[in-house]
């Protein structure tokens, strides 16, 4: 794929998920990014169900896997283990 065309296909992206997710959270806890949480409320509470949320995997420091549903941010441990 074209550098230029791949550039802007990941701007659009990244657009369109600042414009339909109001908030979005991030979990560090112990080491490098675990979950991160998006909600199209911006005064979404924690135990609202309607978070997207979204587990990474590492494997050598490398991103291997990425998984999502849709649960409560105060959960996120139980909802993608």
């Amino acid at each position: 794929m074209n550098e230029a065309l791949l550039a802007s296909y990941k701007a659009r992206i990244m657009l369109i998920e600042t414009d339909v997710y109001s908030l979005i959270k991030y979990d560090y806890t112990g080491g490098p990014l675990k979950y991160t949480g998006r909600h199209t409320d911006p005064d979404a509470a924690d135990t609202d169900p309607n978070w997207r949320v979204t587990k990474h995997t590492y494997s050598g420091g490398n991103w291997t896997v990425l998984k999502t549903k849709t649960g409560r941010w105060d959960q996120k441990a139980t909802l993608l283990p």
